[in-house]
């Protein structure tokens, strides 16, 4: 996957000052001209010059890079975007934000993305503290890990069959006689307040998550790039690092 990224954006992944850009040139829109002129409009006025011409020159790089690898430099990113100063970072988190509404929705790489950094960067720039584990058994937040589960089964899979089971093979010894939710529960927002939730687990707890997360994705042998994002996204907010686990079908 390393092989795969430009060595401009990977070398600036790696500097406090241009890992911003990078982060940035992620969030441009590949499939609205319209909508990344306006991006690209609000970062000009928001930030200083020289970070804005950085993000002109990564931008190119950043379009074409494959889905599977956006997530993966934004890992990359993160420790260089920890020694921004605590003014430079509230301005990068207000940017970050205002890239991710410029269109009025926010989809799955924008949700995923704002996740894997903030988890990470609100902790350490002391804007939220870490979870407390509130919750020491899986029978707790069984809820919060069917939605989890059913949200990730859809996002896999295409059939009815195929859909339940994905989502069997993870709720099965996690949850036991769990029921798949319709497809209309499994929003983002629904989402995410679950992932709140199963935040506050016990180490435990979060690692049987984690294992039954892993069985529903790996039920049909294959990883979509939707899997593989939600993936990051969930590990990042129940503080669980993972490594990058590369999608096998769709759009890479």
């Amino acid at each position: 996957m390393l092989d795969e990224m430009p060595q401009p954006l990977l070398a600036a992944a790696r500097e406090p000052f241009s890992a911003r850009a990078v982060v940035y040139t992620l969030l441009l829109s590949r499939d609205d001209e319209a909508t990344r002129t306006k991006q690209m409009q609000m970062l000009e006025a928001q930030v200083e010059p020289p970070l804005y011409q950085e993000a002109q020159q990564l931008a190119g790089a950043a379009l074409s890079l494959p889905g599977a690898n956006r997530l993966p430099l934004v890992d990359l990113a993160v420790p260089a975007l920890k020694s921004c100063s605590p003014p430079q970072y509230a301005q990068f988190r207000q940017v970050v934000e205002a890239l991710v509404e410029a269109d009025g929705t926010v989809d799955l790489f924008e949700y995923c993305l704002r996740l894997v950094l903030f988890s990470y960067l609100d902790v350490h720039f002391g804007l939220k503290k870490s979870p407390t584990a509130r919750f020491y058994s899986v029978g707790l937040v069984a809820q919060s890990a069917t939605i989890v589960l059913s949200t990730l089964a859809y996002a896999g899979q295409k059939g009815a069959e195929d859909i339940q089971r994905a989502f069997q093979a993870g709720a099965g010894e996690l949850l036991g006689q769990a029921e798949l939710l319709p497809q209309e529960q499994c929003t983002l927002k629904a989402f995410d307040v679950a992932l709140t939730e199963l935040g506050q687990a016990s180490p435990g707890v979060k690692r049987r998550i984690i294992g039954a997360v892993t069985a529903c994705i790996a039920a049909d042998g294959q990883v979509t790039l939707e899997e593989s994002e939600l993936l990051r996204a969930i590990a990042a907010a129940l503080g669980c690092p993972v490594p990058p686990l590369a999608a096998t079908s769709g759009d890479n």
